[in-house]
């Protein structure tokens, strides 16, 4: 491999990796300001009211939950080699 090569090499994989951390940055930035807390800013949510209702599907029947379950045999644990607990 020639010096130009890796030079090209070197380059691209340091521009990658400030793009990809800009990138998160920004990424962590518009979902920060979306979640933010209240308390710190005053005024949040700017008048809009409502009220927080769980969807149906959050909500599991345990006997439903059961009956399916016992369609399938007992999982039996094993402790393979190179596991570390």
């Amino acid at each position: 491999m020639s010096r130009s090569h890796l030079h090209l090499k070197v380059s691209f994989f340091f521009v990658f990796t400030w793009a990809s951390s800009l990138l998160r940055a920004v990424i962590s930035l518009f979902i920060g300001s979306l979640f933010s807390d209240p308390e710190l800013n005053p005024g949040f949510p700017g008048g809009v009211s409502g009220t927080y209702k769980d969807p149906e599907g959050y909500f599991v029947d345990e006997k439903e939950a059961e009956t399916f379950d016992a369609q399938f045999p007992p999982k039996k644990k094993l402790k393979l080699q190179g596991q570390l607990a």
